[in-house]
């Protein structure tokens, strides 16, 4: 009896030894599957999208949905003629109320003194500055990028309200410098504007290298608006056929002109 009892023994352990071998192996087999299921799911589930030909930086403000740019209302306080030299007029003296274009934040003014400069040259103003005088009042003006034969209503830099008429006006000319040579936008960019936007593509086949800029100002009823050029910077070039969509201050798709960009090659 004890031998038969010992014989049985035996085969329960056998039975269960193989039980527990082919259980470790389907444990192994599905640890397998596993390590070749799970990097494939999640490489569905978390694949990296391809590179879109659209840049935008990372430092840029979002895109303002529409861009309010009220017309401003004007008052004439005199148009006689002031002479700033080589073919640089000043034709106009007004109080205005409207978005304060100077500084970039269009925060609106009431009763701002303002004048009308026209390049009656043949050549690009860079910069120029001017200064108003209207009885013991002075007032600043800075105008830059105008063209030949264009007109800009620039507004005083100073703050100060206009006078009810203007009287024992002085006209004193500042400084002023042209473009050595006449700036444009190149054939290789393409500039689209939006309100709040500028889109710089590279038209050409040829990657663009380093840093530039692209600058614009905003017009209304043939004039330019505000003494001041504002501009956008492209970070680190641009290749062949890339866009770069950056925030553009105040640029208006109804009023924003694009003037020129810089070392774009």
């Amino acid at each position: 009896m004890k031998k038969k009892k010992s014989a049985r023994k035996a085969g329960t352990q056998k039975a269960e030894s193989g039980t527990r071998t082919w259980l470790n192996i389907a444990i192994a087999a599905g640890i397998v599957a596993l390590l070749f299921v799970i990097p494939a799911v999640s490489g569905l589930l978390f694949r990296e999208e391809p590179e879109e030909t659209t840049r935008i930086p990372e430092e840029v403000e979002p895109a303002a949905p529409d861009v309010q740019l009220r017309e401003p209302e004007i008052r004439s306080l005199s148009a006689q003629t002031y002479d700033l030299g080589e073919g640089i007029t000043l034709t106009e003296i007004l109080a205005v109320t409207g978005d304060y274009p100077e500084d970039g934040t269009s925060e609106e003014r009431e009763n701002a003194l303002c004048v009308r400069i026209h390049n009656g040259s043949d050549r690009t103003l860079e910069y120029l500055t001017a200064g108003v005088g209207c009885g013991e009042t002075e007032y600043t003006f800075a105008v830059s990028t105008l063209f030949p034969g264009e007109t800009v209503l620039a507004w005083d830099k100073t703050g100060q309200s206009a006078p009810s008429e203007a009287e024992e006006i002085r006209v004193t000319p500042g400084y002023r410098v042209f473009f050595r040579e006449e700036p444009s936008l190149p054939d290789n960019l393409h500039v689209g504007v939006e309100n709040g936007s500028l889109s710089v593509t590279n038209v050409s086949d040829t990657d663009i290298t380093g840093d530039f800029f692209v600058y614009y100002k905003n017009r209304l009823n043939g004039e330019y608006l505000g003494g001041i050029t504002y501009r956008v910077r492209v970070s680190g070039g641009l290749k062949a056929g890339e866009t770069y969509s950056a925030y553009a201050a105040n640029s208006s798709k109804a009023r924003t002109k694009v003037l020129f960009a810089d070392d774009a090659s």
